[in-house]
């Protein structure tokens, strides 16, 4: 490091994606993966057999399934931004919606959440002014006004964030059939905001 070269320099010029959005995620998906996990007591011989060294009790690793499955929903919802964003810089169409032929047990979002999150995701972006501009210079001859772009965009977030949560089911069913500890879940680092 260079004398008086302060680290954090430049800190103040970074800015990120608003990412209230994924307290919906978080309030209601693990705890819904947790509950369906627990009332029907899935999986509780493979955690005896298994997993039951390093989780204490059955709740407990229904719950750290209910964590990972949160993560990968909130990894969905960003990867599906991240497309968007794409198309944004590209001037391109937005993402086509891509469902599953078919999801994991236990599905992981309600269709009230799903709608929460829809909600969500219009209200923090609806009012993003650079998404506003976009719209103006790019896609005003798309979509006939505004909120339907921003519908659009709050359905593939949506449809990310469960693509994303049926991915991690997806990883925890392959350890479970090889026999391997479960999966890391990581979150991803937020979303530096380029424009």
């Amino acid at each position: 490091m260079h004398e008086g070269h302060d680290p954090d320099d430049g800190a103040e010029h970074e800015r990120f994606w608003s990412e209230g959005f994924k307290e919906v995620i978080r309030q209601h998906v693990g705890q819904k993966v947790t509950t369906d996990l627990l009332g029907e007591k899935a999986f509780i011989n493979l955690y005896q057999e298994r997993y039951g060294v390093r989780y204490k009790t059955f709740e407990d690793f229904a719950r750290r399934i209910g964590e990972m499955v949160t993560i990968g929903a909130e990894n969905g919802a960003d990867d599906a931004f991240d497309e968007i964003n794409g198309a944004f810089l590209g001037e391109a169409p937005l993402p086509y919606p891509r469902r599953y032929a078919r999801y994991s047990w236990p599905e992981a979002f309600s269709e009230e959440t799903k709608k929460e999150l829809r909600v969500a995701v219009v209200e923090e972006y609806g009012k993003d002014k650079a998404w506003q501009s976009i719209y103006q210079e790019h896609y005003a001859n798309r979509y006939p006004n505004y909120t339907d772009l921003i519908q659009e965009v709050a359905g593939l977030v949506v449809l990310g964030a469960v693509n994303g949560a049926d991915d991690m089911l997806g990883k925890i069913y392959g350890a479970f059939l090889d026999a391997r500890p479960l999966p890391v879940a990581r979150r991803y680092p937020k979303r530096l905001r380029a424009w």
